[in-house]
């Protein structure tokens, strides 16, 4: 109900609905009273209304109070003649009504944990004793305005008084209930949401119900039938089988006919020589008899239904833990199942057996400690904990887990302590703890509070879960060197697409591709390296070809450049792709004169004629990864295929560049002019050489 409290804005339009809404189930109620079931002299034994404001300041909060006032000045300017005096009557009146019910509330809020008042036995004499406390203010604000405003004289004082607190008093208690029990019969505030359905033999049982009560009312107060206890067993088979929303339902007609029949002169409780208070006095003690009946019942069946949920979860619980353990022996199992429970729940009166829980400790499989809450001391250990821990018994009982290093977080003992008082149990907490060997195991830790003895103490359950994160480790490990296996042969992006749906993108056969407009590529090639094979040593000359290919790896890293593939002595790389950058082209040049000054370095260190031919182009390309098996990144398009022929058409030491990539570098880079030349495929192109980096001028101040 807070939640539904928060949601509401005071000036959203779902707040002054509500409040209008109240406003007129107010005036309502309180003209219903009037005309129906008023005695004689305007009394009225019971006042709907308040209840009605109670209900709703309860469940949407004090927002909704001034629906309260609204109703009430609705209701007042109806019956009275207005005047000045007469407004401020009925402003006290409408201030006291809206305080009485929204003081309430707020008490029933605070001493109400659960916010329902029928769900707790308890709870239940607590909503009593605030319905009968809070209308107090409402009956003294009322007619002490009346009587200092000379509408009713002071002498009257005490009867008005009583007949508006009492009547206010029963309205709570009547009404209230019935609407909050109602309200919390409708699902709320989950989409798609519906009523359960209506089940045809509680629909029949309940017409009984109601054609049964009004039936025994009709006869006790038409007929002056003294047999009003007969409608007890009624409500009470109403509570018992179709709940409090219905029983209170009920409650309410039973009092309108009572109410009705004694308006009229009918019924046990009038008689000819009984005044009319009396009457009036014996009418309420009837109502308010069968309500509290039908509010304390409800809650004592609330609560025998939680115990019953309590009883079923834990039956369960017994269940599963006797499954995990896997005991043939019938009392075993039960034991453990006992066992189980008494950690699951907060109840110790299922650790009925001391003979059981000795079985079960020593049977266990899994490793048990029990210690002394005050002060960590072991007072005892089974089998299991012994051959897991690798201690003698005499070793570790009398010692504190402290004393002997056990764990190795040493705060661990008090934080589980700490989540033991508050929430009463702790499970599968993941702790570290040495073995007498010293070596550091891992296990998962179930603990709970217990009495032995007369003494606190904490059962904890060890479940030795070493092997698994060992081979989670393992696992994780694997994983990190496959990722990085897979990023050094596939960029970052295809490499998750790959991952992401490995099944459609491979065996079906399904291209993984993207479209590049712009791309700059190189190509390079070692001249000479086929006469140079034939001179060196086969091992020597992959070593030489590892050193200079991993020299412009180092590179194309450090420039942000996406190294494609090499083939033999040729070496591919790009820039632009897979993420695109402005400064493809620039990149590139800075990439071939680097490798251009690389293979110069090489050239001199080891006395060999080593040259490079390179070749670059930009344009549009698509890159990806096609096939089912061995693939990797590619690039295709005729931008490559340019890009490879200018690398095939250079010369040793130069670098080749087509126009397309001389437009982009002209502002930066000093080019020289080659000509055209016969590309196969192309024509006649025309083409430039990268000579360097364009010098730049000095600024003059």
């Amino acid at each position: 109900m807070t939640t539904t409290q928060q949601r509401i804005s005071v000036w959203s339009g779902r707040n002054l609905g509500l409040i209008l809404a109240l406003a007129i189930a107010y005036w309502g109620a309180g003209q219903l009273v009037f005309r129906f079931i008023s005695l004689p002299g305007g009394i009225t034994p019971v006042w709907p209304s308040s209840g009605l404001g109670l209900a709703a300041v309860f469940l949407f909060g004090w927002r909704v109070a001034p629906g309260i006032a609204l109703g009430v000045i609705m209701l007042l300017t109806h019956t009275q003649d207005v005047s000045p005096l007469v407004i401020v009557v009925q402003g006290a009146i409408a201030l006291g009504s809206s305080l009485e019910a929204g003081l309430a509330a707020q008490v029933m809020r605070r001493l109400i944990p659960s916010q329902a008042p029928l769900l707790r036995s308890r709870d239940a004499f607590r909503f009593v004793v605030i319905a009968f406390a809070a209308p107090v203010i409402g009956a003294t604000m009322g007619t002490a305005s009346s009587c200092l405003a000379g509408l009713d004289p002071w002498s009257d004082f005490g009867a008005i008084w009583g007949s508006w607190w009492i009547s206010n008093a029963f309205g709570m208690l009547i009404v209230a209930p019935t609407v909050i029990s109602w309200y919390d019969q409708f699902p709320r505030d989950r989409p798609g949401a519906n009523l359960p359905p209506l089940r045809t033999d509680r629909l029949l049982e309940g017409c009984a119900m109601l054609t049964m009560a009004v039936g025994v009312s009709y006869i006790v107060f038409q007929f002056s039938l003294p047999v009003e206890y007969m409608l007890i067993p009624i409500l009470i088979w109403t509570t018992f089988r179709l709940g409090v929303a219905i029983a209170t339902g009920l409650v309410i007609v039973i009092s309108g006919i009572a109410i009705a029949g004694t308006a009229n002169g009918l019924g046990p409780f009038v008689q000819a020589l009984r005044p009319q208070w009396m009457s009036l006095l014996l009418l309420q003690a009837f109502i308010g008899v069968v309500t509290l009946t039908v509010l304390v019942l409800s809650a004592v069946i609330a609560e025998r239904q939680a115990a019953n949920q309590q009883r079923i979860q834990a039956n369960e619980s017994l269940a599963a833990m006797a499954e995990e353990l896997q005991v043939a022996n019938q009392a075993l199992a039960e034991a453990n199942g006992v066992l189980e429970s008494r950690v699951e729940q907060r109840t110790q009166d299922l650790f009925f057996s001391e003979d059981k829980f000795a079985k079960v400790f020593g049977a266990s499989p899994n490793p048990i400690i029990i210690s002394r809450l005050m002060d960590g001391v072991i007072l005892d250990v089974n089998a299991s904990f012994l051959d897991l821990s690798g201690y003698e018994r005499s070793q570790i009982v009398g010692c504190s887990a402290l004393d002997l290093g056990i764990w190795v977080d040493p705060d661990l003992r008090s934080r589980l302590v700490e989540q033991l008082q508050q929430w009463g149990a702790t499970r599968d907490y993941e702790a570290e703890f040495r073995i007498a060997s010293g070596a550091v195991r891992y296990g998962l830790l179930s603990a709970e509070i217990i009495t032995l003895d007369g003494q606190s103490c904490l059962l904890t359950l060890v479940n030795d879960i070493t092997e698994r994160k060992q081979a989670e480790l393992a696992l994780r490990l694997e994983q990190e060197k496959s990722e990085r296996l897979l990023l050094n042969i596939l960029p970052q992006s295809i490499a998750d697409r790959l991952k992401q749906n490995p099944s459609n993108n491979r065996t079906s056969g399904a291209a993984i591709a993207e479209h590049y407009d712009e791309v700059t590529i190189l190509f390079a090639d070692i001249v000479g390296f086929t006469q140079l094979s034939s001179h060196l040593p086969p091992m020597e000359l992959v070593n030489l070809l590892n050193s200079i290919f991993s020299s412009f790896d180092q590179l194309a890293e450090q420039l942000g450049l996406e190294k494609i593939k090499t083939i033999g002595d040729a070496y591919m790389v790009a820039a632009g792709l897979p993420n695109p950058r402005s400064d493809h082209a620039e990149a590139i040049a800075e990439m071939a004169l680097e490798m251009t000054a690389t293979m110069q370095r090489f050239e001199q260190d080891l006395q060999l004629d080593l040259k490079l031919r390179i070749g670059i182009n930009s344009g549009i390309v698509v890159a990806g990864v096609i096939g089912q098996k061995k693939f990797i990144y590619d690039l295709w398009g005729d931008a490559v295929n340019i890009a490879s022929r200018m690398e095939s058409l250079g010369e040793p030491g130069g670098i080749q560049v087509t126009q397309s990539t001389r437009d982009r570098l002209a502002p930066l880079y000093d080019l020289r002019d080659r000509g055209a030349i016969a590309v196969k495929g192309k024509g006649t192109m025309q083409t430039y050489w990268l000579v360097g980096r364009k010098a730049i001028a000095p600024v003059t101040v």
